[in-house]
């Protein structure tokens, strides 16, 4: 039988200014341990500000993305401006609720209320527009070939200027390609390298995750009954909950050049990308946006 495949893009904004990143490289804030949501950095709503103006432009870009694959495709976004944006250039738009902890949530809230039924769904992370069809086509492949797995997902090689930066998501995989762990911290970690000199080891592959991930549907819709979990908390990654509860998540690697956004200086050097590559247009930022 064939699978049925759905493809959601997710943006999703808080009131409190954070952005939710449907994946696992948003600016680190989340819950604490009672499960309630901790308050942003300070100054973190400014840099979200700018980050929700460009979101219109992101969300336009993903238009050329959307072409690019057969799947059918949703835009998910609890954000009024980014929903009249993509239904401008004929998106499909489901808002979602503030009531979702995480992108994986929002997923399945948007599995319920999609009128046909899906085997998997693929979730695209809204601020990642220059992600390629063929990275989303792999991860749906590593999900459907690997029967005792209930969710995929993607790496690339880490770059030396982001393995302390706790935006950008670390993974170990195993020899069979199953993810071990994620975490905010440097992993593995070489005690007598990074010690001596605080550099990182040039010797090993380190691994940054990507917004990109994939799930059996019918997973999807235990995923947000689980209990959050004592590493989820620690390390606010919702990826932890499904490993703490035993199940396998299938990972593949690409050599893709990551453009996540995480600051302003994110959001400038991808909207600068997306010029060079006349992916869309952009409108210029207000000077005050960070008053």
């Amino acid at each position: 039988m064939v699978d049925k495949i759905a493809a959601l893009f997710n943006f999703d904004f808080r009131e409190s200014g954070g952005v939710s990143d449907g994946a696992s490289s948003g600016s680190v804030g989340g819950v604490n341990s009672e499960g309630e949501k901790k308050n942003p950095p300070e100054g973190e709503s400014k840099v979200k500000r700018k980050m929700k103006t460009s979101s219109s432009g992101f969300a336009a870009s993903s238009s050329i993305l959307l072409e690019a694959i057969t799947l059918p495709s949703v835009v998910a976004t609890n954000d009024e401006k980014i929903a009249e944006c993509c239904r401008g250039f004929g998106a499909d738009v489901i808002m979602t609720s503030e009531s979702c902890r995480n992108g994986t949530e929002r997923c399945n809230e948007v599995l319920e209320k999609l009128e046909k039924k899906y085997d998997i769904v693929v979730n695209i992370q809204g601020d990642e527009p220059l992600i390629e069809p063929e990275i989303i086509d792999g991860v749906v492949k590593a999900l459907q070939a690997a029967p005792d797995a209930v969710f995929s997902t993607v790496v690339t090689p880490l770059k030396p200027e982001d393995a302390f930066d706790p935006n950008r998501v670390k993974c170990v995989v195993d020899n069979r390609g199953y993810d071990i762990y994620f975490s905010r911290g440097l992993i593995l970690f070489n005690k007598i390298i990074i010690s001596i000199s605080a550099k990182v080891n040039p010797q090993f592959p380190y691994l940054l995750h990507l917004g990109i991930q994939s799930y059996d549907s019918e997973f999807l819709k235990i995923y947000p009954k689980l209990q959050p979990t004592p590493m989820q908390l620690e390390e606010d990654l919702e990826q932890l909950k499904v490993l703490e509860n035993g199940y396998k998540m299938k990972v593949i690697k690409v050599d893709h050049e990551a453009h996540g956004v995480d600051t302003p200086e994110d959001v400038e050097k991808i909207e600068s990308l997306m010029r060079e590559r006349n992916l869309s247009w952009f409108k210029e930022l207000k000077p005050d946006i960070y008053n």
